[in-house]
């Protein structure tokens, strides 16, 4: 539509006012008042109509509707709760294996323990080992005695033990072919000795398939010595002997078990401990003093190896335990009259 004509405009508004000064004229009898109120009311209605104009019949332009940018992408949704997955909290240790009995093969043990050739504390003679024996050689004369592995009945090797003291006898002992025994515990078929001068020699303990383990006293008047029944048919037993060198005489006691030795002395006294070992049972330690012929038991089925590596200055016992189970090893001091039990300090 055309904008309205100016003089219409005109015609409204002096319509519009005739009709308002009629209103406000009984609604004051001031005339001041009337005037101001006639001014506003004009100025308001004339100043909307002089700025205001009808729309034109073009349409009104339309927004271009919103779109994405040309490079965006949606992102996934999810459709559906997730699966978790369960991790594991620790994992499975493998049950522990019990050592396999017995724990030490003899024969090696021996081979570490004892050296290829043995020396007197006095005197000129040397025992050497040799494949097939024991040759006994006196360094000033040349004198030479040999004994053959085949002076016993079970020889694999021939062993130089000790001397005595004064240097004059040689005491030796043949292994068997083939043995186990816990640590500790070295197995011998028999013992013999030999007086080195006159090549004299003759057996101390018998040959015999129970097996010896054997420790002289520190003073050279015994020998205490075991005989275990091993894996021999019959009921497992280990014989405990005390024998005095000076006139043979021997003593005897029998324990249950399957092997005996680890033989170690009191310095003061004679009197000892040893142990003894059953693979049902466990190990024990056994207290022998031959002045009052007390034998007890000081520990008793322990389930670990035992080894008793020396009677201490203190009158306690050092000896290693390993646990069976664990394979832990440990070593504890022992009150070898009471049986009491307590760590040893390290080092």
């Amino acid at each position: 539509m055309d904008r309205l004509d100016s003089h219409a405009i005109l015609n409204s508004i002096h319509e519009i006012y005739v009709k308002a000064k009629s209103m406000l004229i009984y609604k004051d009898g001031h005339g001041l008042r009337k005037r101001f109120l006639l001014s506003v009311f004009l100025f308001i209605i004339i100043l909307p109509a002089c700025g205001r104009s009808v729309p034109n019949s073009q349409p009104l332009s339309t927004s271009a509707p919103l779109t994405l940018p040309p490079t965006w992408t949606p992102g996934p949704v999810g459709t559906a709760i997730p699966t978790f997955t369960q991790i594991p909290t620790f994992t499975p240790v493998p049950a522990f294996t019990p050592l396999a009995y017995p724990t030490n093969d003899s024969l090696g043990a021996l081979l570490e323990r004892f050296q290829e050739s043995l020396f007197p504390p006095r005197g000129d003679w040397a025992a050497y080992r040799e494949p097939n024996g024991i040759k006994v050689v006196n360094a000033e004369t040349t004198q030479k005695w040999t004994l053959p592995c085949e002076l016993f009945d079970e020889c694999s090797i021939l062993f130089p033990i000790k001397w005595s003291r004064n240097g004059r006898i040689l005491y030796f002992a043949p292994a068997p072919t083939s043995s186990g025994a816990p640590a500790g515990i070295y197995l011998f078929t028999a013992l013999a000795m030999i007086e080195a001068k006159s090549g004299k020699w003759e057996m101390i303990l018998p040959d015999s398939d129970r097996y010896y383990d054997f420790t002289f006293s520190p003073d050279e008047e015994y020998l205490a010595y075991t005989q275990s029944s091993g894996d021999l048919p019959g009921d497992a037993s280990v014989t405990l002997g005390i024998l005095k060198l000076k006139n043979k005489k021997d003593q005897q006691f029998m324990l249950n078990g399957v092997y005996g030795g680890n033989i170690v002395w009191s310095p003061f006294r004679p009197r000892f401990v040893f142990q003894i070992q059953d693979p049902d049972s466990g190990s024990s330690i056994v207290y022998f003093d031959i002045d009052t012929s007390t034998l007890k038991y000081v520990l008793k089925d322990e389930q670990s190896d035992l080894y008793i590596s020396s009677w201490e200055e203190n009158n306690l016992v050092k000896l290693q335990k390993t646990d069976w189970v664990t394979h832990l090893k440990s070593d504890w001091l022992l009150n070898p009259f009471t049986g009491e039990l307590e760590p040893a300090a390290p080092g």
